[in-house]
């Protein structure tokens, strides 16, 4: 139950708790930025500097594009890539803006408003910054959600708890054209999905298929003629369901930055589909004007004369006149592609975009709800009549500067609690992914065994034969003087002699195995034995994925490799405590799971101990003396 006295005040105490969590990254960025020296900055990779504009030119809306040349090769390791936020400075001046790509020595950057006198000419650098516009997004969502309006008292109340309705279904006039090969808890998901009158949550554990239950009740949705807002915290998690429905023959629209857009998928965004509009034509004709405008009322004159006065603010008004009607038609369009196009999807900040402010959905479905703060979950479900959360609070869960526990409550583990015991809650039971050597820890950890394995996997062939005894291993690496470092220029983990170790059990299972790299994961749970890792590789020409734990979830391989990398005198294992990132990474392998780690270390925890207990039993454990040529 609600530890408040009203939805209202658990609300109004949200806010607070966000607007502490803004200042908190606001003041770590600002600590960071104004503490260190640019070549300091340049080092740890947080900036960019000395960049020289190379071209300007109109882009979308308001917004102008920037190709910014580097003077010297950017480092390779740094913080920037397509989407992050950013601010541009020039001496004492900043201005705002997002990372568009990266190629070579050039920086293209997106800036949503007019571009400030001071960029025009001479060198720039940017910053990386933290995301100002998410947390407006999210408290502006949390106010609109206290409106006294009928439909915004009855959500909050039901959804948070405070009125304990009876779920409510609605019966479906349409013929199910569900695929036969779904499971029984697969089909209800599908079916409660389309008939809920109100709420509903998906709880999807780990190989269970709820990216196929979801696309497929999209589907059902969609040709029942209804219409269906798909949200997701991360853009990985939306282009999965995007690229499923385009599978099955529907018209999705993507909104969101292009930068954020897989390449195969960015027919389907908003941008791609203004720009191949039968309109878009006139646009481009308006857009060059716009830009022989600009570059003739910034021009700079030596000389400057009432005539060149005079000129300037002809040209200023006449590129006023060609953005506003650029403006206008762009609008018209977006609003033409929402009306038209089914489903739309947006990750929870993107639903907050201009085009979907007078948009009303039937259902809106949010997946990877846990990953997703409350403040940010609550954009896209006010915009629909009818609300799914899918997810697993076992998985990842936000990341937050404060660590508020409050924060780390997301609306998705409140109404796991809220509706646990109703035909509001849907648990996917059959997964389909992993051996069950490798399922039967997480399984019993944290789904109370609850979880069972299909038949599929249990009839196909072992691939670990010929070099373990299981498709559960455990190395350890205790003894072997596989000591863990800390970054001086990041403050993040590393432990060079596993990583090393790792890569060379990567080669020997795909050679004596004979497995495609391609099928090989390699995670680890810090950055920096990440750039570690790849950096090993590289020496011993050896190629594979190998990522942290949260750019895997979602994803699979044949066999997964996990670098537990700590290892010191002082049993300190740090946010390896968060178990359910730990989960993540267990159950990400489809044939073969070897994890290495050392033992004197892990084991005083007893969640590490009770694992490496669990492989010496259940799975294959061996020392990492065993593999180590002497």
């Amino acid at each position: 139950m609600p530890n408040y006295n009203s939805a209202e005040e658990e609300i109004q105490d949200l806010i607070e708790i966000y607007r502490a969590e803004c200042e908190a990254e606001r003041q770590d960025y600002l600590t960071k930025m104004q503490s260190q020296s640019i070549a300091d900055r340049i080092k740890l990779g947080v900036s960019l500097y000395p960049l020289e504009i190379e071209e300007v030119f109109f882009f979308v809306g308001d917004s102008w594009k920037m190709i910014l040349k580097s003077k010297n090769p950017i480092q390779k390791y740094n913080s920037f890539s397509a989407g992050t936020p950013i601010s541009v400075f020039k001496e004492s001046e900043n201005q705002l803006g997002v990372i568009s790509s990266i190629q070579d020595n050039k920086v293209t950057i997106i800036i949503d408003s007019d571009i400030p006198e001071w960029m025009e000419e001479g060198n720039v650098g940017i910053d990386i910054f933290y995301s100002e516009k998410t947390y407006k997004e999210g408290e502006k969502a949390l106010s609109r959600l206290l409106e006294d309006k009928p439909d915004r008292i009855k959500k909050r109340r039901e959804i948070l708890g405070y009125i304990d309705t009876k779920p409510s279904f609605s019966k479906w006039k349409n013929a199910y054209s569900i695929p036969e090969n779904f499971n029984p808890s697969q089909i209800k998901a599908i079916q409660s999905i389309c008939t809920t009158d109100d709420y509903l949550v998906v709880q999807g554990p780990p190989g269970t298929g709820k990216t196929s239950v979801l696309v497929a009740a999209i589907n059902e949705l969609v040709l029942a003629g209804q219409k269906v807002l798909i949200s997701a915290p991360t853009n990985a998690a939306l282009d999965l369901i995007l690229e499923k429905a385009i599978a099955l023959g529907m018209n999705p629209l993507r909104l969101g930055q292009t930068s954020r857009v897989s390449d195969k998928l960015l027919p389907y965004s908003m941008d791609a589909s203004i720009e191949n509009h039968p309109i878009t034509k006139q646009i481009s004709k308006y857009k060059k004007q716009a830009d022989n405008l600009h570059r003739k009322a910034t021009r700079f004159h030596r000389n400057f004369s009432k005539a060149h006065a005079d000129e300037r603010r002809e040209a200023w008004r006449e590129f006023n006149g060609i953005r506003e009607t650029i403006r206008n038609t762009e609008r018209q369009i977006e609003n033409e592609l929402i009306r038209t196009r089914n489903p739309i999807l947006a990750t929870t900040v993107a639903a907050s975009h201009r085009s979907l402010h007078k948009a009303t959905f039937d259902i809106c479905i949010l997946d990877e709800a846990t990953q997703s703060l409350e403040p940010l979950a609550w954009i896209p479900i006010l915009r629909a009549n009818r609300v799914v959360l899918a997810g697993d609070e076992n998985q990842l869960p936000p990341t937050v500067f404060t660590n508020d526990s409050k924060l780390l409550n997301t609306l998705f583990i409140k109404t796991i609690q809220n509706f646990k015991g109703t035909d509001r809650l849907v648990f996917l039971d059959t997964q389909y992914r992993m051996e069950e050597e490798i399922l039967s820890f997480s399984n019993h950890e944290f789904y109370e065994g609850k979880v069972a394995t299909h038949e599929s996997v249990h009839v196909r062939n072992k691939i670990f034969t010929g070099l373990f005894a299981s498709s559960l291993v455990y190395i350890d690496t205790a003894g072997t003087g596989f000591e863990e470092e800390k970054s001086e220029e990041s403050e993040s983990t590393r432990n060079p002699g596993e990583a090393e170790f790792t890569i060379n059990i990567a080669k020997k299972i795909s050679e004596e195995l004979e497995i495609d790299t391609q099928k090989i994961g390699i995670i680890a749970p810090y950055k920096e034995q990440i750039f570690c890792l790849n950096e090993k590789a590289q020496a011993a020409n050896f190629q594979c994925d190998i990522s942290t734990v949260d750019s895997f979830q979602g994803r699979e391989r044949d066999v997964i490799i996990l670098s537990l990398t700590r290892s010191n005198d002082e049993s300190e294992i740090g946010f390896l405590k968060d178990y359910r990132r730990m989960n993540v990474s267990l159950t990400r392998a489809r044939r073969l799971l070897v994890v290495i780690g050392d033992s004197s270390t892990l084991s005083t925890d007893s969640f590490y101990n009770r694992f490496i207990d669990h492989a010496k039993v259940h799975g294959d454990y061996h020392s990492a003396y065993e593999f180590i040529e002497l």
